[in-house]
């Protein structure tokens, strides 16, 4: 695919995590139990959590967040570096010891990459299509040869397959499960 200078600049700005050499890893969630604050990303498949806000990448200096964006269309995956996110009544949790995650603390971040989808979009009003391309998922490299997905999308509770566009994500190290749910191609 080739790409316009936006989509061009967008790419640059998540290859700046390239480098980063991971300490800790936070998840922010909207914290739907005040009373009783409870972690609420595990997924019926053990290597895959689902987010509601955001992944908090902590290295050497300020953390990277990693989060559904709105650059390309309404929800699409992004990334802020020198600003945290306001999460009304939030609450993050420390993941770094996970299963999922605990292989990647120490490690450093050797390639970022977008994957890129294509749809055709229809004007209610008009009628009129068009297409828009959108950043649906990022995949990190790290230096001991394993990779993280992260997608703008999310896992219905009582059905097969995932949703994308939309203001949630999900994170696996299975590239084999995130090519099934169509996380990447």
């Amino acid at each position: 695919m080739e790409l316009n200078q936006e989509q061009a600049d967008f790419e640059k700005h998540f290859r700046s995590l390239v480098g980063l050499c991971l300490r800790k890893v936070e998840y922010l969630e909207i914290n739907y139990h005040p009373d009783k604050p409870s972690p609420e990303f595990l997924t019926k498949y053990e290597r895959l959590h689902s987010i509601d806000f955001a992944v908090l990448l902590h290295g050497d200096q300020d953390p990277a967040y990693l989060c559904w964006d709105d650059q390309f269309c309404q929800f699409g995956i992004g990334a802020h570096y020198d600003e945290m996110p306001e999460v009304n009544k939030g609450i993050a949790w420390d993941v770094s010891t996970e299963k999922l995650w605990a292989p990647f603390c120490a490690q450093t971040i050797t390639a970022a990459t977008v994957y890129w989808e294509s749809l055709v979009m229809i004007d209610p009003r008009s009628g009129k299509q068009h297409s828009i391309t959108y950043p649906q998922s990022l995949r990190l490299d790290f230096d001991h040869g394993k990779s993280i997905c992260l997608s703008a999308a999310e896992l219905p509770e009582f059905e097969e397959g995932v949703y994308t566009m939309m203001d949630n994500l999900l994170v696996t190290d299975d590239a084999h499960l995130a090519r099934q749910l169509k996380l990447i191609s």
